[in-house]
């Protein structure tokens, strides 16, 4: 059986659909050539000619080698979805983690709505969801917040946080995301908030919160998130900066000299509220970690980028 790449079948279904009479003799084309041997070379050898019936023999031979059909090529399906049509599942574009996010709901462990026999789940519990689930669950569940969490062991131990009175209140009704790295995927994550602000009804219900490092690293990425509102930090870095730095071994000053590219970038985005934070990161040359802010039991609170 011919082994085509998805670069073969895109220039095979350009020239099938467009009924290109010739095509450049290239790289990509001479693999085809050698694997089909449809099409009349000229005497330059720059070009490859096709005749009508070529455009069907093309057809005919990629379906039955490939199992596709290239006047209906469609890459951008997951590989359950293309296992139906061809033994190469990896054709397809959309990879396994792209559609999954890392979750946990508080609220989903507590009363009659957790039926946990095995005694499995508790407020470290998190779950590989679909987005459709996620999405499902904020339309129909009173969650208010969306939590965007940057490292993963703070993921995991996020409910050790100290988080005041009205955040705390708050995240009773909140979803917890993992931000995405290593082996998750932080397609899903972005496709999620993707559709949270494509639906007018769930970007007015949810609030969407970034819970990252105290520095202009973790800032650029709450910046970066789709819909990012709020800031989850300490509340000293907002009322008292000063006693927040003279905490021992907390800021980790040869770190924020790392990230004169997120420094730049930040200066030229209008940061709202975020300002006096910036430019208090940068005057006094601030990286405070997430590890910290929760071994050091600092109170966390919620700063929103525009009032």
């Amino acid at each position: 059986m011919t082994a085509f790449s998805k670069t073969q079948l895109n220039v095979i279904a350009n020239a099938v659909i467009k009924r290109s009479s010739r095509v450049p003799f290239n790289a990509a084309w001479k693999k085809i050539y050698r694997q089909l041997e449809i099409g009349q070379l000229d005497g330059a050898g720059k070009y490859l000619h096709f005749s009508l019936a070529d455009f069907d023999l093309l057809r005919e031979m990629v379906n039955i080698d490939a199992g596709v059909d290239v006047l209906n090529l469609d890459f951008n399906v997951d590989r359950m979805a293309i296992s139906n049509i061809t033994s190469k599942e990896k054709y397809a574009n959309i990879r396994p983690e792209a559609n999954y996010v890392l979750v946990k709901a508080p609220f989903m462990l507590t009363g009659e709505v957790c039926r946990d026999e095995f005694g499995l789940f508790d407020e470290q519990t998190a779950f590989r969801l679909h987005i459709d689930r996620v999405i499902e669950v904020c339309r129909n569940k009173p969650v208010s917040d969306l939590v965007i969490v940057e490292n993963l062991d703070i993921f995991d131990a996020v409910h050790q946080g100290d988080f005041n009175v009205e955040l705390s209140r708050r995240l009773g009704n909140a979803l917890f995301v993992y931000r995405g790295g290593g082996t998750h995927s932080a397609a899903g994550r972005k496709s999620l908030l993707k559709q949270i602000q494509n639906d007018a009804g769930l970007a007015a219900k949810i609030t969407i919160s970034a819970f990252v490092d105290l520095d202009p690293a973790g800032l650029q990425i709450a910046c970066l998130l789709d819909g990012c509102q709020q800031l989850i930090l300490p509340d000293l870095a907002v009322s008292q900066p000063d006693r927040l730095l003279n905490i021992p071994q907390i800021n980790d000053s040869s770190d924020y000299y790392k990230q004169s590219r997120q420094v730049s970038h930040l200066e030229r985005l209008d940061l709202g509220e975020w300002q006096p934070l910036f430019n208090w990161m940068c005057l006094s040359k601030v990286s405070i970690k997430q590890q910290h802010m929760l071994t050091k039991n600092l109170l966390l609170t919620g700063l929103l980028r525009n009032k």
